[in-house]
């Protein structure tokens, strides 16, 4: 990206931004593993950053985002608007821990339930049936979803 003279984010190392002479032109690129995402205030500028990494590498343009990293991607032109949806992730994962039929409600747990040390697990047999429920990855699942969006 040096090449192009774009300026990698301090904040996140996988952003990537480059303001041109035009006060109201800024490109930015976002990288995940392979995928890169483009954004600018000008299409001629995602134009010439499409040709101009074309010369180093391989590209496939798949055109307008609709979905990025879970995130559903929705744009409304005419009023300016971005829309951002994880509705078809949140869905997903609740198939995926068996939460799909779940009900709201205010307090997920009764108040008057105390947790102790005594309720853990005390043999093997106990200790390996709590380490086949995912619960490390339902609660990254529950942060991924907050963070996104």
């Amino acid at each position: 990206m040096d090449n192009l003279g774009f300026i990698q984010c301090d904040v996140d190392h996988s952003v990537f931004f480059k303001i041109t002479l035009d006060p109201n032109s800024l490109i930015i690129i976002l990288v995940h593993v392979n995928n890169c995402t483009l954004v600018s205030t000008s299409l001629g500028l995602i134009d010439w950053v499409k040709n101009s990494v074309k010369e180093f590498m391989e590209i496939i343009d798949i055109g307008e985002i609709h979905w990025l990293l879970d995130i559903e991607v929705k744009r409304d032109r005419e009023t300016g608007k971005i829309i951002l949806s994880q509705q078809s992730y949140i869905n997903a994962s609740l198939c995926q821990f068996g939460l799909k039929d779940i009900k709201p409600v205010s307090t997920p747990i009764d108040l008057a339930i105390h947790l102790t040390s005594n309720q853990s697990p005390k043999s093997t047999t106990e200790n390996a049936h709590i380490t086949k429920i995912p619960y490390q990855k339902a609660i990254g699942t529950l942060i991924y979803a907050t963070l996104g969006t």
